[in-house]
């Protein structure tokens, strides 16, 4: 039986987000849901001194943006499920049922095997969300909000070829939360930019930050190990 469905995704990128996090709030604004309160405990910041002085500033930076994931589902009701599954006949059979189902996928793949992203036939890596499929053509219908991309096309075999062992999926499991507590969540955030169980406050790793800065920060050196950006450190992950 050939399977054709297209949800209707539109790509929303910003500059205060990453590639991942814009999948995020494309994916809310598709539910219509708010997803402001996954930043609720992104106020923090930490650079690794000790590691500084082996790997460099690039390598020592934390861009600590608090547990986005779970913010997420607890306040808006998304729940984002990783499978790190390396077999990518099985996940394109995962990504159909759920696009069926009315929610949207997203992968992780090498930029080499897309036609939309101008890194193409260079390899990298990206995130964006699947919007549709098309099994007699043996396409899926893309969103990539870096790129403001809605339907593009990704075959079954470019896929196979680029997909990098990271899928990840959505689904609505309760409702939003309208009547929390803003002191509570400002009393969080309080808490963490103070420091706790031993991690140093985000002032004082700023301070470490510039201090490393001033004292040589060359960035031939920083970026010796890669040839293009897209390849360089990148403090985005994720939790199974």
């Amino acid at each position: 039986m050939n399977i054709f469905k297209r949800l209707d995704i539109e790509p929303f990128h910003s500059d205060f987000s990453n590639c991942f996090e814009e999948c995020m709030i494309s994916v809310s604004n598709f539910y219509q849901r708010n997803y402001i309160l996954m930043y609720s405990h992104a106020w923090g910041f930490g650079f690794d001194i000790d590691n500084y002085k082996i790997n460099g500033t690039g390598n020592s930076i934390k861009d600590d943006r608090g547990r986005v994931y779970d913010l997420y589902h607890l306040y808006h009701g998304i729940k984002i499920s990783f499978h790190d599954i390396n077999n990518p006949e099985n996940v394109i059979k995962i990504i159909i049922n759920h696009i069926v189902n009315g929610n949207p996928a997203g992968i992780l793949m090498d930029t080499f095997y897309y036609s939309w992203d101008p890194n193409k036939n260079q390899h990298g890596k990206h995130w964006f969300l699947i919007s549709g499929v098309d099994t007699e053509k043996e396409v899926f219908y893309c969103t990539d909000p870096y790129f403001l991309q809605k339907d593009a096309l990704l075959s079954f075999n470019d896929f196979i070829s680029g997909y990098l062992g990271v899928l990840f999926t959505f689904e609505i499991t309760n409702n939003e939360v309208s009547d929390y507590n803003w002191k509570d969540l400002i009393f969080a955030i309080s808490k963490k930019l103070k420091g706790e169980n031993g991690v140093k406050n985000i002032f004082s790793s700023m301070e470490d930050f510039a201090a490393s800065v001033e004292k040589g920060f060359c960035i031939e050196k920083e970026t010796e190990s890669t040839k293009r950006v897209i390849d360089m450190l990148t403090t985005l992950t994720y939790n199974p």
